[in-house]
């Protein structure tokens, strides 16, 4: 399997009452193309995650990418913070690029709770996963 390294962005932290000052989270990131079963793809940064169970994109990435939402399979599901999440499924190919390309069912899901992700900017980082992202 080809290997890959990420550069570590950093990514501030909002002050709370723990942390007054904020603080900065490194992140991994890279470019990655994501091509829906429809055959539409867009190109997006993505952050690997080898910690992860599953591959979890937002669910404005299938509008994006003109999944009939309403038609694919769904299930409920849970993570850090958060349960019972309406999640739709299709089969995606991620390719990372230089050979890395992974396929299979993915999931879209309209909540999760990464605030990395909400003050990332519109809909541009995404969580990736470990056994073929």
């Amino acid at each position: 399997m080809p290997k890959a390294e990420f550069p570590y962005v950093p990514f501030h932290i909002a002050a709370s009452e723990a942390q007054p000052n904020g603080s900065t989270a490194y992140r991994p990131l890279a470019a990655a193309t994501i091509t829906a079963s429809n055959g539409n793809s867009i190109r997006f940064i993505v952050m690997p995650d080898s910690g992860a169970d599953a591959c979890v994109f937002p669910l404005s990435l299938a509008i994006l990418l003109k999944l009939d939402v309403l038609n694919l399979p769904k299930a409920y599901t849970g993570g850090v913070g958060s349960q019972n999440n309406p999640t739709y499924y299709d089969t995606v190919t991620i390719d990372m690029g230089e050979g890395i390309v992974f396929k299979g069912p993915r999931r879209f899901c309209g909540r999760h709770g990464h605030d990395w992700f909400r003050s990332s900017g519109p809909g541009r980082v995404l969580l990736t996963a470990q056994r073929g992202i």
